[in-house]
C-alpha cells in the first residue's frame, strides 16, 4: 500500500540524496573552510524556522485528526476532511513542514552540538520519526526518512578508514535501491524523457492547455502570489485532496518559485543566503585546487539549482529542497572533521 503512492518520488528523493552525499564525502569539506560561526548561525536560523512551524503544525496532528485520517482508506476519511486553508507567514496547519522538514534540520545541530544535545535531539528525531510514519503513506516521505536515518548512522558511526568504507557502502546501497525503484515503478522511456518534457513545460508551450506538464503556467501562478505577498508570502499550502488553494496561490512544481510565495524574502532569505555561501565555497575550492572532484561539485550545485525551477526536487514540502543540499554538505564538513581535515568539531 505504501508504494501505491508516490513510489517513483521515492527513488528520485534517494537518488539524490546518495549522489549528493557521496560526491560532498569524495571532495573533501566544502562548507568545512566556513567559519564555524557561520555555519553555527545559518544552523541556527534555520531550525527557529522550521520550529514555528512546528510549533504550528504539531496542533494539527494531535486535535484535528490528522492521524486517524491518514490511517483511514479514501471513502471512511471522508468524513473527517476539511478545509486546510494557508495561513500567512512562515507556518502553517501541515503536518509535514513542520515534522518531516525538520528531521534534517535537527541533523544538522546534531552533528554540530555536544553530545548532551545528541541525546536529547536523539529522543526528539525518534518522536519525528514515529509521527511521521503513523501519518502518512506516502512512499516519498517514508523512504526519505529511512533514507536519512540510514545516512545518519553511516556518519555518526563512522571512524576511520574502515569506517568511511561502510559508509560509502551504505551510500552506494541507497544509489542502488533508488535505481532499482525507479526501474521497477517508472517506464524507462518515461524517465529518460522526463527532462525533456520539462524544459518544454517552462518555455511558451507551458502556458497553452496542450502541454502535459504546464510548468511555465504553475510557475507564474506562484509568481504572482509571490509579487503579491513579497514580505512573508502565504504560508505553505497543503498538498493532495485537502488543498483546494494548491493551483490557485502556488503552483506547487518549482521549487524555489513556490518557496518564495510561501515564507516571502523574510521566511525563505535564510536558505537562498546558505545555497549562495555553499556555491560560492565549491567555486572557491576548486579555483584553489583544480580537482576534477571539486569541479564536480560545482557542476552538480548549478544543476541542482537550475532543476529547482522545473520539477520539485524532492516531493515532501518544498522547503525540503535546500534541506537535501544542506544535509549532504553538512555530510562532508562532518566526515572531514573526522579525518581531521576540518576545524568544525564537536563541542
Amino acid at each position: 500500500m505504501v508504494l501505491e503512492r508516490g513510489g517513483s518520488d521515492a527513488g528520485i528523493i534517494h537518488l539524490i540524496i546518495a549522489i549528493s552525499t557521496l560526491m560532498a564525502a569524495i571532495m573533501g569539506a566544502v562548507i568545512g573552510t566556513m567559519p564555524a560561526w557561520v555555519r553555527r548561525a545559518m544552523l541556527t536560523t534555520f531550525l527557529v524556522i522550521l520550529g514555528i512551524q512546528g510549533y504550528i503544525s504539531l496542533p494539527t496532528l494531535f486535535f484535528e485528526n490528522e492521524i486517524a485520517r491518514n490511517l483511514m482508506d479514501r471513502d471512511s476519511s471522508a468524513i473527517l476532511e476539511k478545509v486546510f486553508y494557508a495561513k500567512r507567514g512562515v507556518g502553517d496547519f501541515h503536518l509535514y513542514t513542520g515534522l518531516a522538514v525538520l528531521t534534517p534540520a535537527l541533523l544538522g545541530i546534531v552533528l554540530f552540538g555536544s553530545w548532551r544535545y545528541r541525546i536529547i535531539l536523539g529522543f526528539l528525531f525518534i518522536g519525528i520519526f514515529g509521527s511521521i510514519m503513523l501519518s502518512t503513506f506516502s512512499a516519498a516521505v517514508l523512504l526519505a526518512v529511512l533514507g536519512t536515518v540510514i545516512l545518519v548512522g553511516g556518519i555518526l558511526w563512522s571512524r576511520g578508514f574502515i569506517g568511511m568504507i561502510i559508509l560509502y557502502a551504505v551510500v552506494m546501497g541507497v544509489l542502488a535501491l533508488s535505481l532499482t525503484l525507479l526501474g521497477e515503478l517508472e517506464q524507462v522511456d518515461r524517465v529518460s524523457s522526463k527532462l525533456e518534457r520539462l524544459f518544454e513545460g517552462v518555455s511558451a508551450a507551458g502556458i497553452v492547455d496542450g502541454d502535459e506538464t504546464r510548468r511555465g503556467y504553475l510557475g507564474s501562478i506562484s509568481l504572482d502570489t509571490f509579487l503579491a505577498e513579497p514580505a512573508f508570502g502565504v504560508g505553505s499550502v497543503s498538498m493532495g485532496k485537502n488543498s483546494p488553494l494548491l493551483y490557485v496561490k502556488v503552483g506547487g512544481h518549482s521549487s524555489w518559485i513556490d518557496q518564495l510565495a510561501e515564507y516571502g524574502i523574510f521566511g525563505f532569505g535564510p536558505f537562498l543566503v546558505f545555497i549562495f555561501l555553499l556555491i560560492r565555497q565549491a567555486i572557491w575550492g576548486w579555483r584553489r585546487s583544480r580537482k576534477i572532484t571539486d569541479a564536480g561539485v560545482c557542476v552538480s550545485a548549478f544543476i541542482f539549482v537550475i532543476l529547482g525551477f522545473l520539477n520539485p526536487a524532492v516531493f515532501v514540502e518544498s522547503v525540503a529542497v535546500p534541506v537535501v543540499f544542506l544535509l549532504s554538505m553538512v555530510s562532508s564538513a562532518d566526515i572531514s572533521s573526522q579525518l581531521g581535515g576540518g576545524s568544525n568539531k564537536n563541542e
